[in-house]
């Protein structure tokens, strides 16, 4: 889990060039929207959705990209955390204490390696590098040209 000093939070009063400021430096793919306190949640940006929108010309309007948050108790199960995701088909949700205040986010892979253990990070997985005059990558399970 991610505690709540360390989310990367948008408020939904942000100026564009605050918000993109936050999403370049973190390279998160989801943010949490909140309207002025950080326990008011409006809904979850997602960077993918910004993109379709810019890529069809369309003008970036958060309010018009937020989907609904979730919210799970911070004394949910992993194994219950893991049917909630697989049940809704969501892969992040906002942990909440016993008087609703969010203390945390959560996602699918938070959960998925606390089962099977850490996954490298995707930069770390490989490393572009030259052989032969071409360029191919080398995974960390095993070298393959591309």
């Amino acid at each position: 889990m991610t505690p709540r000093a360390r989310i990367v939070w948008i408020n939904q009063a942000d100026p564009p060039e605050i918000v993109w400021h936050k999403i370049v430096v973190s390279g998160h793919s989801h943010y949490p929207v909140c309207d002025g306190s950080r326990d008011n949640v409006v809904g979850i940006l997602s960077l993918k959705a910004i993109y379709a929108n810019l890529a069809a010309g369309i003008p970036v309007n958060i309010r018009d990209l937020l989907t609904a948050p979730m919210f799970v108790p911070g004394l949910q199960t992993v194994t219950s955390l893991l049917e909630t995701f697989k049940r809704t088909g969501e892969h992040l949700a906002l942990v909440t204490d016993d008087s609703g205040g969010n203390v945390g986010l959560v996602t699918a892979l938070d959960v998925m390696e606390t089962i099977v253990g850490e996954f490298p990070a995707p930069r770390d997985q490989h490393r572009a590098h030259r052989r032969n005059g071409a360029m191919a990558r080398e995974w960390s399970l095993g070298s393959r040209s591309n």
